[in-house]
């Protein structure tokens, strides 16, 4: 008889060593996730999804109308359909005519075209985009659209080139061989384009080793061979320019005469016979383009900055890229990482940037100052040069007036269609300022006013008004009477079509010059400030222009450029002197220790204080000012403080005991990009640089607007826009120059405060960047900037400043009128935030900077909107947490954070004043849509939150019969023993 096998159960032993260890991994990995997706949040919520929040409203108020933002759109498709058609329509204004011999353009309805450059297919929409990709129109799509006959043949080979690793490279002229015989069924026009692109974290190549030396803004050998190429088999050839970098251009201009520095070859291209440039086309613009080649559109674009024929004899070359320190002890301790502190770069041209320095370097060499300049050789298209296909004529109407009571001046000019084509145009006034040799550094011209006609039809007639704000075109003195002024003497106003305007007109011509003349000098010191500043403009940053700065040639310092000696004092690049940082450069690198702070705070400021029970939206429509803002600040614990200044990576906190709702910011100038959420956005709209080039703030209040009703249209919507950049074209070779408007900080900082002021009145918080002095991409993280005080303030500085003093919205909001609410609207500062920088100014990270951020940024401009970082940061960071609080440079970190000290008075004391800066423009944006004053908020559990919880009771149930289940095991082995023995 067989024996029956029993099953062997597992010991006791080994069950627990299996079992306890599984019950403790589970349960500890839960609270580990609990534990780091509650810290962050924010991020868990922009990934998983944010509960929702639910409004509890006071009795009475039930039927008030909550809807603050009137919108024009009211669904995402709408609001993107809108917005591709903004794109259209400001490239059609912005892209601008350099050349049209013999009235070559516009081609005719359906002409036959073929299409030459690598990058016809993918042109460049903004930065370094591929627009196919990003389902936009190239030319060859855009073309095709609008009626016109294009050849097939160079379009499918370049769609074939851009699926091998040769698709940003242009072909031998062999390749086309086999293409001729189609040329001459599509022989009206050779269109052939130029791209370049940049991008964040990228400058452009100052010089290729493999191709002569040459720039990546010059055209390549194999780009040149092309354009001969094509110049040899068609009669009329259509150069489309899409970079928004400037380029050197000299083969458009020179025609049969183009001389190749590199190479020393020669090239014809005489049948060049007009060029466009289009700037970043965003997804869009390349219809507006075809329109304007067929005559639809009439261009009325004018540059925004100077194009030269040799950006290598340009004053900034010497001083861009990367330059290091040499005497930086890493070892002792004493500094962040060196990849963060060690580099360095030096303004030497002080304010002489493009236009000021050709126009002046004009100037001095037609008084015999300047031997060897020749303006005509050197600048191929001025700044603000723009052709059309009409003609013009203006002229001052009346004489020009000074309002003292405003501080400004008003030019009228009547300008008149004398073509016969209808068209707009660009009026633009420009000032020559008294200048002594020697004194305070003046360029020859610098822009003081623009504006632009409506459509004009031929024959038609419009008198436009240009003012003129006195401010704007102060001189700032850090040497002697360290403040702005205006010298003594003559204040001449060129009427002008471009900024060389001022060489061909006379003074005897009344109707495009005016003089103004100021009979004794002004110093706008302490005892005379500004009409537009808050606090008098003084020295802020000698330890800048005093400890790196010398009037002549000295070892170890910067030399500052002067008109006096173009020449003797022109830019060289650092020496080896130049790279050994003195002791004060030294002291401000070290890093910042906050357990060494002094306590400038006595008493520990009122937190948690339940005497008052405001909400957020009762504090809409009120001044910054106001005490009940203070009453309010009060009422939040240190924690939640805390919480809303370090962590501001897209989404911000909440607290809804204080009726603070989350919010969502989003990044970018050209169109709003996701991260981690799904947006329904046009992503691309064109550069800024294309919305400069219209020289007209209805097109950027149109830009502002648009990306207003894209926010306001998501799912979740949008109340923060890391945008839009206003940093200044120092170079050409700057990597994000795409995102910025201009190399002048007027026209800069009128377009800004239109596009902002619009964006804003549409409830978003416009975080305009990257506050300041950063205008290369070449060691940006921490590369110490060096300035002197003028140029900052005159050249860097001033676009921002026009931002925050003119940027106004429109804010509608309840008051309360013998115990009824009633809806108000006011105009409030449309200036809503600002980004800093990541690099330093001086030796100074820029977000913890004082004398920048708080001195002149709040004092003196009288700025209320908040502060944020660039992205990073931390306590043991150049982008120092603490050091940014206490400086009370930074309001809110872009990042999740923390501080080493956030419990003492000074540090609740800058918590409290930086949330009130938060807030105040929370309460004013489109974040209250929907309450009402008196009511409180709470928020329903999120996605994940109930993941966790349920996740949490499940393992809790493991652990439970887990446990049971040990019990039994231990019990039953016990028994088992009992019955052994």
């Amino acid at each position: 008889m067989t024996k029956k096998r029993t099953k062997k159960s597992i010991s006791t032993k080994k069950f627990m060593a299996i079992c306890i260890p599984s019950m403790a991994s589970l349960t500890a990995l839960v609270l580990v996730a609990t534990i780091l997706m509650n810290n962050y949040s924010t991020v868990m919520g922009s990934i998983f999804g944010f509960g929702e929040m639910v409004q509890t409203k006071v009795k009475g108020s039930e039927g008030l109308d909550a809807n603050y933002i009137k919108l024009n759109t009211s669904n995402y498709k709408d609001s993107t359909a809108n917005a591709k058609e903004v794109t259209q329509t400001i490239e059609g204004e912005g892209a601008t005519l350099l050349k049209n011999e013999n009235n070559a353009l516009p081609l005719s309805k359906g002409a036959a075209v073929t299409l030459f450059g690598i990058k016809t297919i993918s042109m460049n929409m903004s930065g370094g985009e591929n627009i196919k990709t990003e389902g936009g129109y190239s030319i060859d799509d855009a073309l095709t659209k609008k009626g016109f006959k294009v050849n097939p043949a160079t379009v499918d080979y370049y769609t074939s080139q851009s699926k091998t690793k040769q698709s940003d490279i242009e072909p031998e002229v062999s390749a086309y061989a086999s293409m001729e015989s189609t040329y001459a069924n599509y022989s009206d026009a050779a269109i052939v384009t130029f791209e370049r692109n940049s991008g964040e974290g990228n400058d452009q190549t100052k010089s290729i080793a493999g191709d002569n030396g040459r720039t990546g803004l010059s055209l390549s050998s194999a780009e040149l061979n092309m354009l001969q190429y094509a110049c040899s088999k068609f009669k009329k050839v259509i150069v489309l320019i899409n970079a928004s970098n400037t380029m050197e251009l000299g083969f458009i201009k020179d025609g049969s005469k183009y001389h190749d520095k590199y190479t020393g070859k020669d090239y014809d291209f005489s049948n060049i016979k007009a060029a466009l440039w289009v700037g970043g086309v965003g997804s869009t613009g390349c219809l507006a383009v075809a329109d304007i080649l067929q005559g639809v559109i009439n261009p009325s674009g004018h540059l925004v900055d100077t194009y030269v024929r040799d950006l290598t004899q340009d004053p900034s070359f010497k001083n861009v890229g990367d330059y290091q320190w040499t005497n930086v002890d890493y070892s002792s301790g004493n500094y962040y990482a060196k990849a963060n502190t060690n580099a360095f770069v030096e303004y030497e041209e002080g304010i002489y940037v493009g236009y000021r320095y050709y126009e002046t370097a004009a100037k001095e060499a037609k008084d015999g100052n300047y031997s060897g300049f020749n303006y005509d050789n050197a600048v191929i298209y001025p700044f603000g040069y723009g052709l059309s296909y009409t003609t013009f004529s203006m002229a001052y109407e009346g004489t020009p007036t000074y309002d003292s009571s405003t501080n400004k001046f008003t030019f009228k000019v009547k300008v008149t269609n004398t073509g016969n084509v209808a068209g707009k145009k660009v009026v633009e006034i420009y000032c020559n300022e008294p200048y002594t040799k020697g004194g305070v550094e003046k360029a020859q011209v610098i822009l003081a006013g623009y504006a632009k006609t409506s459509n004009l039809k031929p024959g038609a007639s419009e008198v436009v008004n240009v003012t003129v704000d006195r401010d704007y075109i102060t001189s700032y003195d850090y040497k002697s009477d360290k403040s702005y002024i205006l010298d003594a003497g003559n204040y001449n106003f060129y009427l002008s079509d471009d900024s060389h305007s001022w060489a061909s007109i006379e003074a005897s011509d009344s109707s495009k010059y005016y003089t103004y003349t100021l009979n004794s000098k002004i110093v706008f010191n302490k005892d005379n400030k500004r009409p537009s500043d808050g606090t008098a403009a003084v020295n802020q940053f000698d330890d800048i222009s005093n400890y790196l700065f010398k009037d002549k040639q000295t070892a170890g310092y910067a030399t500052n450029f002067s008109r006096a000696d173009f020449k003797g004092t022109f830019p060289t690049s650092p020496t080896t002197q130049d790279s050994v940082a003195n002791e004060k450069t030294l002291e401000q690198l070290k890093k910042y220790d906050v357990t060494k702070a002094k306590e400038t705070v006595k008493d520990t400021p009122t937190t948690d204080y339940l005497g008052t029970k405001i909400q957020l939206i009762d504090l809409r429509g009120k001044d910054i000012n106001d005490t009940l803002w203070n009453s309010y600040i009060q009422q939040f614990s240190v924690q939640s403080l805390y919480n809303m200044y370090k962590d501001g990576a897209w989404v911000e906190h909440a607290d809804s005991d204080q009726g603070v709702p989350e919010s969502i910011d989003m990044d970018g100038p050209y169109g709003f990009f996701g991260h981690t959420f799904k947006l329904y956005v046009n992503k691309w709209y064109q550069s800024e640089t294309i919305t400069a080039a219209t020289w007209n703030v209805e097109m950027a209040k149109l830009m502002g607007e648009s990306i207003g009703e894209e926010a306001n249209n998501q799912t979740t919507k949008l109340t923060g826009w890391y945008g839009p950049g206003v940093n200044i074209h120092r170079s050409a070779f700057g990597g994000r120059n795409y995102e910025y408007f201009s190399e002048d900080p007027l026209l800069s900082g009128y377009i800004c405060a239109a596009e902002t002021g619009a964006a804003s009145s549409k409830g978003l918080i416009t975080f305009t960047k990257h506050f300041a002095l950063n205008d290369q991409e070449t060691n940006r993280t921490g590369v110490s900037t060096f300035a002197n005080e003028q140029a900052m303030r005159e050249i860097y500085l001033k676009a921002f400043e026009i931002y925050v003093k003119d940027s106004s919205k429109q804010v509608n909001y309840y008051e309360n009128e013998n115990g009824k609410l009633v809806m108000k609207t006011k105009t409030m500062s449309g200036a809503t935030g600002v980004m800093s920088s990541y690099n330093r100014v001086g030796a100074t990270w820029s977000g913890a900077c004082a004398p920048l951020m708080v001195n002149v940024l709040r004092n003196e401009w009288k700025f209320t909107g908040t502060s944020l970082t660039d992205a990073g940061g931390g306590v043991d960071n150049y982008m120092n947490t603490d050091y940014a609080l206490r400086s009370g440079g930074t309001d809110l970190f872009l990042g999740t954070h923390t501080l080493k000290d956030y419990q003492s008075a000074s540090a609740i004391a800058s918590l409290q004043q930086a949330v009130k800066h938060i807030l105040y423009n929370k309460a004013n944006s489109n974040i209250m849509t929907g309450l009402v004053p008196g009511s409180t908020i709470s928020y329903t559990l999120a996605p994940w939150q109930i993941g966790l919880i349920v996740a949490g009771v499940v393992v809790g149930i493991i652990d439970v019969l887990g446990i049971v289940l040990i019990v039994r095991k231990v019990r039953q082995g016990k028994k088992q023993q009992d019955k052994v023995v």
